[in-house]
C-alpha cells in the first residue's frame, strides 16, 4: 500500500492507482498517454500523480469488457495463426526465432498460408505487365510507402484473378510485387531477401541473412491495428489488393509501424548529440518519451529485438557497437528491453541503409501476415462488424427534421 500524499508512484503503485495491469501501464507510456522519469537508482521508473489524475479522467468512466478487448484486452477472434504466451512467438506452434535462424522467407510465408511453397512461388511466376512496368518507373521517385500505396490500386487493375478470392499463386505473386515496389527494382523470381538486398543497397551474405530474419520475424503478430484493418477489409469480400492497402495504410501510423521513423529520429538526436546520454537527457527534461522501448505483451522483452540485435555483431563488430551501446543506454533510461521497432533501426544503421529501410521491412514482412488473415477469414467466412456504444445526445423522437 502506498500514502495518498505520495506524488511521485512506482509501477506498481501507479498500475494500482489506474486500476489497470502492469502491461497496460506500459503501453500507455509507449504510446506517449503517459510520462515516466528515472528511479533514484537509475533502473526504474516513477510515474507522477498528476499525470495519473489527467489520464484517470480522460479515460473517464471504466470501459465494458467489449471495449477493453479493443484495446490489448481479451481476444475477440479465433485464429491458428500466431501465438503470444509466456515471451514467446510462435507461427502455426512454430518459434519465430527458430524460423528466422532457418532463414526462408518463402517457406514461412508458405506456413502461414498454409501451403506448398512450390504452389505459392513457382518459377516464372512474376510476370510484370508493360503497364504496370511503366507506372512504376513513373513512381519511382516517390517515398517508399506512398509508392507502394499508390501501386497496390494499379496492379489490381492489372491483375483481375485477385478478384476470385484469395489464392497461393496470387498472394506469392502479388508478395514478390510489393518486395519489389519497397525496394525500388522490378520483381523477379529470387528469394525475397536477395531482391530487399539488392534494392536497400545491403552488401553481403550476413546482411542478406539478417534481412531475412527480419522479414520472418515481422511476417505477423496476431491481431495488431494493421491486421485487424486488413482482415475486415478481408471479410467484405474485398480483393487481396485492398486488403493489403487497409493494412499499408494501418501500419504507417505513429503508433504502429510508423514507430520506426520516431525511434530513427531519437538515432538522429543521439549522433548529433555525439551519445545516447545527452540526448537521452534532453528528451526526459522535455517530457517526451523515449521510442523503442517496452512491449505491453512482452514484459520481459520482445523476442524478435533479441534475435536480431543478438545478431547485430555479425554484420561488423566495429558498426555495431555504437548502435548497440545506445540502445544499451536507452534500456537503462527507459528501464525496458528494446523492442522489434528500435531492433529494426539498429539493423538499418548497422548496415547503413537508408532512413526508410526499417518501415519497409516491417511493410514487406507484415505483407505475409495480412495475407495469411485474409486467406483464414475467408475459410472462417463472417463480415467482421461490430457494434459502437452511443454516447451522444438522448435522441428527440419528436424531431422529424
Amino acid at each position: 500500500m502506498y500514502s495518498m500524499s505520495k506524488t511521485l508512484l512506482s509501477a506498481a503503485e501507479a498500475a494500482a492507482y489506474l486500476g489497470v495491469a502492469p502491461a497496460s501501464l506500459y503501453a500507455y507510456v509507449s504510446r506517449g498517454q503517459l510520462r515516466s522519469e528515472p528511479g533514484p537508482d537509475g533502473r526504474t521508473r516513477r510515474y507522477r500523480r498528476a499525470d495519473l489524475d489527467v489520464l484517470k479522467q480522460r479515460k473517464g468512466r471504466a470501459p465494458d469488457g467489449a471495449r477493453q478487448a479493443l484495446d490489448w484486452g481479451m481476444p475477440v477472434l479465433d485464429s491458428a495463426l500466431t501465438s503470444i504466451s509466456e515471451g514467446r512467438l510462435s507461427y502455426r506452434g512454430r518459434d519465430a526465432a527458430g524460423l528466422a535462424a532457418a532463414g526462408s522467407v518463402e517457406a514461412v510465408a508458405a506456413l502461414l498460408w498454409d501451403c506448398p511453397v512450390e504452389a505459392a512461388f513457382p518459377a516464372g511466376s512474376v510476370a510484370e505487365s508493360g503497364t504496370l512496368r511503366r507506372w512504376r518507373a513513373e513512381l519511382a521517385d516517390l517515398p517508399g510507402p506512398e509508392r507502394m500505396m499508390a501501386l497496390l490500386p494499379l496492379a489490381a487493375a492489372e491483375d483481375l484473378s485477385g478478384l476470385a478470392g484469395p489464392s497461393p499463386a496470387t498472394a506469392g505473386r502479388l508478395l514478390r510485387h510489393v518486395a519489389a515496389w519497397a525496394a525500388g527494382t522490378a520483381p523477379d523470381d529470387r528469394p525475397l531477401a536477395a531482391v530487399m538486398a539488392q534494392g536497400l543497397r545491403a552488401q553481403g551474405a550476413a546482411a542478406e541473412r539478417i534481412l531475412a530474419a527480419a522479414l520472418i520475424l515481422t511476417a505477423d503478430h496476431e491481431l495488431n491495428a494493421s491486421s485487424f484493418a486488413a482482415r475486415v477489409v478481408a471479410s467484405t469480400g474485398a480483393s487481396l489488393h485492398a486488403v493489403l492497402s487497409a493494412g499499408l495504410a494501418a501500419l504507417q501510423g505513429p503508433r504502429h509501424g510508423g514507430m520506426t521513423w520516431r525511434v530513427q529520429a531519437l538515432f538522429d538526436e543521439i549522433d548529433q548529440a555525439g551519445g545516447p546520454e545527452p540526448a537521452l537527457a534532453a528528451r526526459l527534461r522535455r517530457g517526451e518519451i523515449i521510442p523503442g522501448f517496452s512491449h505491453p505483451l512482452y514484459p520481459e522483452g520482445d523476442p524478435r529485438a533479441a534475435y536480431l540485435l543478438g545478431r547485430l555483431n555479425e554484420l561488423g563488430a566495429e558498426r555495431a557497437a555504437p548502435i548497440l551501446a545506445a540502445i544499451a543506454a536507452g534500456e537503462r533510461v527507459t528501464d525496458a528491453p528494446a523492442n522489434v521497432d528500435a531492433a529494426l533501426v539498429a539493423v538499418g544503421r548497422t548496415l547503413g541503409l537508408g532512413p526508410e529501410a526499417p518501415f519497409l521491412l516491417f511493410a514487406v514482412g507484415r505483407t505475409i501476415g495480412w495475407i495469411a488473415h485474409a486467406f483464414e477469414q475467408a475459410r472462417d467466412g463472417g463480415l467482421i462488424r461490430p457494434r459502437a456504444r452511443y454516447t451522444g445526445p438522448v435522441p428527440d423522437p419528436t424531431f422529424r427534421g
